[in-house]
């Protein structure tokens, strides 16, 4: 029972980039909770075919309306793996962009009164992006 339960992490293990050695710093284990997280082999190999297109999407071009299609089918494909019967999924390019966009969307998507409030838990750029929008939309 204890080679099958090593072969299915050996198995797991494998599917992932740098899990014991950081190209900086050598041999290591990977154990982090902020700031990093493993990733696995085929997203690698995705994001490579992807950085590779030289377009974006939201343009008018053949490879612009087919990213749109990806993106479009990654959200149909979120909401199945969540379970989620309504609302929306979307992307961006890094956790702080999100957090622009979701605070921008709060401010401009409620009337003007009110009060932009956040606190030290919260990641740094809700600072820059609360100060942003909170003028923007007179809150």
């Amino acid at each position: 029972m204890q080679e099958l339960s090593d072969q299915i992490l050996t198995n797991i293990r494998d599917k992932f980039e740098q899990i014991e050695n950081c190209p900086l710093q050598g041999k290591r284990i990977f154990f982090e909770n902020a700031g990093g997280a493993l990733t696995l082999k085929s997203v690698v190999k995705c994001s490579l075919k992807y950085a590779a297109i030289p377009d974006n999407q939201g343009r008018d071009n053949v490879g612009s309306h087919d990213l749109v299609k990806t993106i479009n089918k990654a959200k149909e494909d979120m909401r199945i793996f969540m379970n989620a019967t309504s609302g929306q999924f979307f992307v961006g390019e890094s956790g702080t962009e999100l957090l622009f966009r979701i605070i921008m969307n709060v401010c401009l998507g409620t009337d003007n009164q009110g009060i932009v409030l956040g606190s030290t838990v919260e990641h740094p750029a809700t600072r820059s992006a609360c100060s942003r929008w909170s003028k923007i939309s007179r809150k």
